[in-house]
């Protein structure tokens, strides 16, 4: 259907507005009734009527307020704006947290032919699509078919769509297309193909949360792919002090080796002088950059352990950052034992058992640059692992929300570590559209 009525929009069809029916009377009316009196049940009632006058379909949400059989005074809002009332539950005539919505029930009780597109429209939308990208002069009507045309897909464009994906990212014409991009994109897609499209997007766009995406997808690119990096990949480098969105990129510095580690703490001593709202991104792109090069970044571990144990506030706000410069350093090749781990644990026994979580985290870090997709625990261990990271997007959606989401993958990684038994498994595909030639013919007549 996406792609049926990119052609129609593409081909200069548009939607006509109907002429005000002048009659009297109507085949349906269709009333939403709401009732919100203080002392009175809470009333919201669909109804549909015919020429008649009879009904034909209703649907009512009742809510009737029943004080508590103990007295007392409850409390509502939070301390601001909240406020007193008497303690009591809610009677309701329908399943508990539900709410009624006049446009959902309305479709239930309908019964609406299921369109049957033209044939071959997927292929026809796919060749229209080329036809106005290499057309120069295409008009803006026209090139509203590359966004519906992503919109067509629902987490599932792969490599068959890449090379399409990127002539559309580096088509200055067309308008940013990030919030389709997001839900379009395959989980496990190797975007690499976008590269130069991604780099362009990123560059011209104004908004932080499309930058942040840009930015991000091009850090999870494949390793190596920055080895020899363009102009304006430098340029991202070069405005990660200044700029938020680009800080996250430092990591992939890493591509190029040991020769990047001079750049890397640079970056850091420049980066200290910053306030910690900035800083911390910055420190954040140097320490997965480190994570990265491993062994070849050891000549900057004296540095960082210094760093963390004279002035640490420096790098550390939390006990997180201090877990992941600890797992940095422990893959330069500092011995778990010699880590900085602070003041408090100095004792052998706290030692040994600090040692033990940096290197449970380190498997965990090494299993999540290997985990192909957003994967998701069900097991027992949500209660008994600590996540390292609270996903920042939703589960459905493809790894490319913000540069955070690779801790998502991280937990799953340390419930493998602990021997969990549960069932790991990827997020849930989206439901499929209704086949074509089928009805949807919903419940009637609900009183």
């Amino acid at each position: 259907m996406q792609a049926d009525w990119a052609l129609r929009i593409a081909q200069g069809e548009e939607l006509k507005r109907d002429v005000p029916n002048p009659a009297t009377t109507f085949d349906w009316t269709i009333t939403l009734h709401s009732e919100a009196d203080r002392d009175q049940p809470r009333i919201k009632r669909l109804e549909v009527r015919d020429r008649q006058g009879d009904v034909v379909a209703r649907k009512s949400l009742v809510q009737h307020f029943i004080p508590a059989r103990l007295f007392y005074f409850g409390f509502d809002g939070d301390g601001s704006g909240g406020r007193f009332r008497l303690g009591g539950g809610k009677v309701t005539n329908q399943p508990r947290y539900y709410e009624l919505d006049g446009a959902v029930e309305l479709l239930r009780v309908a019964s609406v032919p299921q369109p049957t597109p033209r044939p071959d429209v997927v292929q026809d939308a796919d060749r229209l699509l080329a036809t106005v990208l290499d057309n120069p002069a295409a008009k803006d009507g026209e090139l509203l078919i590359a966004r519906i045309w992503l919109d067509q897909f629902k987490y599932n464009a792969g490599g068959d769509q890449m090379e399409t994906i990127a002539r559309i990212l580096l088509d200055d014409r067309i308008a940013d297309p990030v919030e389709s991009l997001r839900t379009a994109v395959s989980s496990k897609a190797d975007l690499t193909p976008l590269r130069a499209g991604l780099v362009r997007r990123y560059r011209r766009s104004t908004d932080s949360k499309s930058k942040t995406w840009y930015i991000t997808a091009l850090v999870r690119l494949a390793d190596g792919t920055f080895a020899e990096p363009t102009d304006d990949e430098r340029a991202i480098w070069a405005e990660a002090l200044s700029v938020t969105e680009a800080a996250p990129f430092v990591e992939r510095l890493a591509d190029q080796g040991a020769d990047a580690v001079p750049a890397l703490m640079t970056l850091l001593e420049d980066a200290l002088a910053l306030p910690w709202h900035r800083r911390r991104h910055v420190l954040g792109g140097v320490c997965e950059a480190l994570k990265r090069l491993g062994p070849s970044a050891v000549a900057a571990a004296p540095r960082i352990t210094a760093l963390i144990e004279d002035v640490p506030h420096s790098l550390l706000n939390s006990a997180d950052d201090r877990r992941d410069w600890l797992v940095a350093l422990y893959l330069m090749g500092v011995d778990a034992k010699d880590l900085p781990y602070g003041v408090n644990k100095r004792e052998p026994s706290q030692i040994t058992s600090e040692s033990r979580r940096i290197e449970q985290y380190v498997q965990v870090y090494r299993a999540s640059r290997r985990a192909p997709g957003g994967w998701q625990c069900r097991g027992v261990h949500q209660s008994t692992h600590r996540n390292p990271g609270k996903p920042t997007r939703d589960q459905a959606s493809p790894p490319y929300g913000t540069i955070e989401d690779r801790k998502e993958y991280e937990h799953a990684a340390l419930a493998s570590a602990a021997g969990c038994k549960e069932q790991c498994s990827p997020p849930r595909p989206p439901l499929s559209p209704p086949r074509a030639g089928e009805r949807v013919t919903l419940l009637k007549n609900v009183s």
